[in-house]
C-alpha cells in the first residue's frame, strides 16, 4: 500500500478523515439550524442572502435597498409598520452619510444657490400660511414631514460622487 504525504508527514487520509469530522460537524450544526427554523426558513435564507450581498457590494447595496424600502415597502404596509420602515430607512441613511462626511461641516456638499433661494421662498409661504390658517397643526405636520424629505433628498444628493452611483440610483427606482 502506497502512503501518500501531503505536508509535514501529514498523511492525505488523515488529512481528509481531519476535514471530513469538521465537515460533519457543520452538517448538523445547519442541520440543528434548519429544523429549530424550518417554520421560518425563508426568513433564514433571506437573512444569508441579505448578508452576502452587504458583503460583496457593500456601501452599493445598502443605498440600493434603502431606495427600495423607500419607495415600495412603504406602499403596501400598515401605518405604524410604514413609520418604522421610515424611522430605519433615514436613520440608516443617516450612518451612511455620517461615515462618508462624518460631523465635519465643511465637507459637505454645497447646495446650488438658486435651489437655497426657492427653499427659502417655499419656507416663507408655508410660514405666512401657517400664521394665517386654521388648520395649523396640519400645516406643521406637512412642514416637518416636508424637511424630513428634503433632508432625506439632500444625503442622496451628497452621496453622488460619480456617475456610477447615479447609474446605481436609477437602477433602484427601476426595481
Amino acid at each position: 500500500m502506497t502512503d501518500f504525504k501531503i505536508k509535514n508527514n501529514i498523511y492525505f487520509f488523515d488529512y481528509i478523515l481531519e476535514d471530513f469530522k469538521s465537515i460533519l460537524i457543520l452538517s448538523l450544526i445547519l442541520a440543528g439550524v434548519t429544523s429549530i427554523f424550518s417554520h421560518y426558513l425563508w426568513i433564514l435564507i433571506t437573512l444569508v442572502v441579505i448578508v452576502i450581498l452587504l458583503v460583496v457590494y457593500r456601501e452599493d447595496f445598502v443605498l440600493f435597498g434603502l431606495i427600495v424600502a423607500i419607495f415600495t415597502l412603504v406602499g403596501q404596509v400598515d401605518t405604524t409598520i410604514r413609520t418604522i420602515i421610515h424611522i430605519a430607512t433615514v436613520f440608516g441613511l443617516s450612518c451612511v452619510f455620517l461615515q462618508k462626511y462624518g460631523f465635519h461641516l465643511s465637507t459637505y456638499p454645497k447646495v446650488p444657490s438658486p435651489v437655497v433661494k426657492f427653499f427659502i421662498l417655499f419656507y416663507s409661504a408655508i410660514i405666512l400660511s401657517l400664521i394665517f390658517s386654521e388648520h395649523r397643526f396640519i400645516g406643521l405636520e406637512f412642514t416637518l414631514w416636508f424637511t424630513i424629505f428634503l433632508f432625506i433628498a439632500y444625503m442622496f444628493y451628497a452621496l453622488i460622487d460619480s456617475d456610477r452611483i447615479v447609474r446605481l440610483y436609477i437602477f433602484s427606482l427601476i426595481s
